[in-house]
């Protein structure tokens, strides 16, 4: 049927009571009744106020009324006939009436039209045809809703009259129709958002919805499209897949709710990362590309011919209004050439408008994005992070936009600066929660001595690490997803006064990423003065490894992981490269298992056996089993000189196996062994080096002796002798195979260098530690260990007297270091006074006072119980 665009039109006078075409809840009835449509038309009116969201249904009458009350309240005016239109919402849908409600905006301002009370019969076709003929009267229209009533025909009516209206938004949920032409929707650039909810599209229909997202000219604007509920198949997901490689304008995707499988889902994912072009796709990149430049130079050519007539009409009209005269000969010469200059600076400066008029026209070349787009972006990314699922989602963003460039690239913190790059790295490499840096700086040392009176300054604040503070926040960028304050790793980056990082702390935390270490290690060697690490939580046998592999790198010299229980347990990893000098692992549930991979580490020959200097095993499950292992230890280690094993389950024979390597023992046939051992390698280097190096000072004196020759007078008589003499000597050297052959003066030289380049020899059994008793070999003891605390064991009177034998054993030798000088005995089960107790404590004490200045000895440091620890843990 065809309609009068006459009938329709608001140009021509219409007779008395005829509605106009900008009145649409009057006209529509109206026109749909002279035109003898199908079914009546009913338009209900509403305000956009009453809708809480864009796409909400039509509410019922008891939820209306308070909010239109409101409005009657607030304007004193009631919409038209809104009391009778209340009424019809309610009422049931009659088969020859078409439900159409209009939504108004605060200006009445149509923005809205819902289909949503068809369900037993179809919008006739007259009523799209009628609506498209009136929409250049409602240009603030920019969404239809339709939820029953819809068929093939009406939404071809809805396709022609897209590109002459504003309508950007439409919503066709619950509406099958069994043609399927939802795509002649996308045919034109206008929508942006459209959803076909439970339409039971497929494959089928869905395929020719991503031909028309695949077209290039004109660029589809869709940037939503919703296909929740439908009967999409693993097919349709890769033909989606298919736009999604070439679409860059679609910015939210609905697939909830079909028969989608992992073959699908992957296909899109697949997309969202890094993917190779394809030969067509590189060619047509390429011919898009050169129709691009050609189609752009083309139009500034065009742009500045039509400037340049623009501008010969402009002078034209300025010539006419001068006066015509004669110009002298030199002026006109001066004319010419300054019009030559002039004619090259307007060439440039027409190019240049000309290039932005063209640019203005076609368009960067690159999408048009702003920082709405990246801020959607960082919403996609936190909702991914925070669903936690797998596959987690986006794993690369690309965005080569020049003018988001602001908001896409951050300024990258240095290598250097701990508390921001730490952060931004973690945020880059992805780790599973959030870093969080707190900057703390050490309160300055001041010592006793350097104060006039010999007492303490007053410091203003509490004199530990966290006492004069400067909190640095975490970098945030675009890219890092945010988390939830449970999910954060906190870092504490101590540094000293000089603004050096010194120390770093990992303080209650759940569970360290090993990603963070790995890059700590890639930046720790720019930080030269750390050294330090404190773990007490989150710590796992991935970042044991880790921090072994740094260490080497570094300069860390202290580890403290107290309180951080792994079952793995292999703390002794951190010794095999024999760095660090202090290692606590106290309330470790450390076993005897775990203390013999510990003490197989420091016997003598091992690295940490020349490094390892303080090692606390105190509040962990040691026995007497695992004293045993540590005494074995002792028995060859030089340099442990703090042992912490305080609060374990060590009885009077675990101490007794540690007390007994701190006096004379006997050495066993195996260490004899291995003691000959070394020293014959040390005696055979040693030769050795003696033979080369002196053949170097004989090789040395005899060409100072040929220079002296050569600078006194020859005589022919003395030249035999000389050459015989020569001859001798380089004969004599010939055959020289050990010491004794050597003349005496050239030897001791070269011993004396030998000496100063491999020292003496140095070993835990060398001839200074030893002597032979019964025909047998014995060691005087470790007299290195000076720190010792054995508190709250499970000792008895016994080991309170093979103390004192070791304490007095230490104490008449006099060796230099004197042996032990501080031991905790307190919680065990021993006297409370006795002799033994006595004796040691001012063996102690004694030993203490010969070490300090006279100034110094009247002040009592160390008594057996009582004493405090040294303070290094």
């Amino acid at each position: 049927m065809e309609i009068d665009e006459t009938a329709v039109s608001g140009d021509i006078q219409s007779t008395t009571g005829r509605p106009t075409p900008a009145d649409f809840d009057k006209y529509l009835p109206w026109a749909c009744a002279q035109l003898s449509a199908e079914a009546d038309v009913v338009v209900i009116r509403s305000l956009l106020s009453m809708y809480q969201t864009g796409r909400e249904n039509t509410k019922t009458k008891s939820k209306f009324i308070p909010k239109i009350q409101t409005e009657v309240d607030s304007n004193e005016t009631l919409p038209h006939n809104l009391t009778s239109d209340l009424n019809e919402i309610d009422g049931p849908s009659d088969e020859k009436t078409v439900y159409i409600e209009t939504v108004y905006d605060e200006y009445n301002k149509l923005v809205r039209l819902n289909f949503n009370k068809n369900n037993t019969i179809k919008i006739p076709r007259l009523t799209f045809k009628i609506i498209g003929l009136i929409l250049h009267f409602h240009t603030s229209l920019s969404s239809i809703v339709i939820s029953s009533g819809a068929h093939a025909a009406a939404i071809y009516e809805i396709s022609k009259f897209l590109p002459k209206s504003n309508i950007t938004e439409i919503c066709l949920d619950c509406t099958y129709v069994p043609e399927g032409n939802y795509h002649i929707l996308l045919k034109y650039v206008n929508l942006k958002h459209l959803s076909l909810s439970k339409c039971n599209v497929n494959d089928a229909t869905l395929q020719l919805i991503a031909s028309e997202l695949l077209r290039m000219n004109p660029t589809p604007k869709l940037c939503a499209l919703n296909l929740a509920t439908n009967q999409i198949t693993d097919v349709g997901a890769k033909c989606l897949a298919e736009v999604l490689r070439r679409n860059r304008n679609i910015g939210y995707l609905n697939l909830s709710d079909n028969m989608i499988s992992d073959d699908g889902a992957i296909s899109i994912f697949n997309i969202l990362m890094e993917f190779p072009l394809t030969p067509e796709e590189a060619a047509e990149r390429r011919s898009r590309l050169m129709v691009r430049l050609i189609e752009r130079n083309n139009l500034l050519q065009k742009t500045i011919k039509n400037m340049q007539e623009v501008g010969d009409l402009a002078e034209k009209k300025m010539a006419r209004r001068k006066t015509i005269k004669p110009p002298l000969t030199n002026a006109l010469k001066k004319k010419i050439d300054s019009e030559n200059t002039m004619t090259k600076s307007m060439e440039m400066i027409l190019y240049e408008r000309a290039e932005i008029i063209v640019d203005n026209l076609m368009g960067p070349a690159y999408n048009n994005l702003s920082h709405l787009s990246i801020k959607k972006l960082c919403d996609v990314l936190n909702q991914q992070k925070l669903l936690a699922r797998r596959p987690r989602g986006l794993v690369n963003v690309v965005i080569e936009d020049p003018h988001v460039a602001e908001w896409t690239d951050p300024p990258k913190p240095m290598p250097d600066d701990f508390e921001n790059f730490v952060p931004w790295a973690c945020s880059q490499m992805l780790v599973e929660a959030k870093v969080v840096v707190t900057r703390f700086t050490q309160s300055e040392y001041i010592s006793v001595k350097s104060t006039p009176t010999g007492k303490t300054k007053k410091s203003k604040g509490p004199a530990h690490l966290n006492s004069s503070t400067d909190t640095v926040n975490e970098q945030k960028f675009s890219t890092m997803p945010t988390t939830d304050s449970d999910s954060k790793i906190g870092i504490d980056a101590i540094y000293d006064t000089s603004h050096n990082l010194v120390q770093i702390k990992f303080l209650k935390n759940q569970t360290i990423p090993r990603k963070v270490f790995k890059i700590i290690g890639l930046i720790i060697r720019f930080q030269k003065y750390l050294n330090s690490i404190v773990i007490n939580s989150g710590l796992t046998c991935e970042i044991i490894h880790e921090i072994a592999k740094i260490l080497p790198l570094s300069r860390i010299t202290e580890i403290c992981l107290d309180h951080s229980y792994i079952k793995e347990a292999n703390y002794d990893i951190l010794l095999e490269q024999g760095s660090i000098k202090h290692l606590s692992l106290a309330r470790c549930r450390i076993n005897d298992v775990i203390v013999k991979n510990i003490a197989s580490k420091l016997c003598y020959q091992q690295k940490a056996a020349k490094t390892l200097i303080a090692l606390n095993l105190a509040s962990n499950r040691i026995t007497d089993v695992g004293a045993q292992y540590l005494a074995d230890a002792l028995r060859s280690n030089r340099q442990l000189s703090y042992l912490n094993l305080s609060d374990n389950m060590i009885n009077d024979e675990g101490a007794l196996s540690i007390f007994n390597v701190l006096m004379e023992f006997p050495l066993t046939s195996l260490e004899d062994h291995s003691r000959k051992t070394r020293l014959m390698i040390y005696l055979h280097r040693k030769l050795d080096l003696i033979i080369k190096k002196t053949k170097e000072v004989r090789a040395s004196e005899d060409k100072k002796n040929l220079k002296r020759r050569v600078t006194k007078p020859i005589v022919m008589a003395k030249k035999k002798n000389s050459e015989k003499d020569n001859n001798s000597g380089t004969g004599t050297s010939q055959h020289i195979r050990s010491i004794p052959n050597i003349e005496p003066l050239f030897s001791d030289k070269a011993a004396n260098i030998v000496e100063d380049m491999i020292g003496p020899f140095v070993d835990p059994f060398d001839d200074s530690s030893i002597f032979v008793k019964h025909h047998k070999v014995y060691c005087y003891g470790n007299n290195v260990l000076c720190h010792l605390n054995m508190a709250y064991n499970n000792l008895s009177y016994n080991s309170v007297k093979k103390l004192r034998n070791v304490v007095m054993s230490q104490h008449v030798h006099g060796r230099k270091p004197k042996g032990l000088i501080n031991v905790r005995l307190e919680g065990n089960y021993l006297p409370i006074s006795c002799k033994e107790l006595t004796e040691i404590d001012d063996m102690l004490e004694s030993g203490l006072l010969q070490t300090k200045r006279p100034s110094e000895s009247k002040k009592r440091v160390s008594k057996v119980g009582s004493a405090k620890s040294t303070g290094i843990f």
